[in-house]
């Protein structure tokens, strides 16, 4: 037998029921449907990069987790049960599907370090303030024509 009952679940979690992870970035606000698992493997990639290790293989990690959670999100044929992409799409859904899905990649990739920053500001990984000096860092990296590392 359960020891809570549903309205009991519903008042412990009231706060976090029917609300998905919001990132601000660019002044707009993104409603994201992210998971455990994105959870963890954006968690155990930048454990790594914290400790020194920023390799490929981490970066590539992050930004996989960060593109399937926008695809989770925004895609609109998408396979709830196997988090994945439908198939057996018509080709009009297709060239639907393959459209946004360009945009959603165009718009990781740009904002690649803006999303993980969010990301770690609203998990609460990083203080505001520790964002602000991530950002700016960032800022005097692109201004000097160094690519961030």
């Amino acid at each position: 037998m359960r020891s809570y009952k549903p309205n009991e679940v519903k008042d412990l979690f009231s706060e976090y029921m029917g609300s998905n992870l919001e990132l601000n970035i660019n002044n707009k606000t993104y409603r994201l449907d992210m998971r455990v698992n994105d959870l963890a493997k954006v968690m155990s990639a930048s454990a790594s990069s914290a400790n020194g290790d920023i390799s490929e293989e981490n970066v590539a990690s992050i930004g996989d987790a960060i593109t399937q959670i926008f695809f989770r999100t925004f895609l609109p044929y998408w396979d709830e049960l196997k988090d994945c992409e439908q198939t057996g799409l018509t080709e009009a859904q297709q060239i639907e599907q393959k459209e946004i899905k360009g945009s959603l990649n165009n718009f990781v990739v740009k904002n690649y370090d803006k999303i993980f920053t969010a990301l770690a500001k609203s998990l609460g990984w990083i203080t505001p303030v520790d964002a602000k000096k991530v950002d700016e860092n960032l800022q005097k990296l692109k201004a000097s024509g160094s690519r961030p590392q």
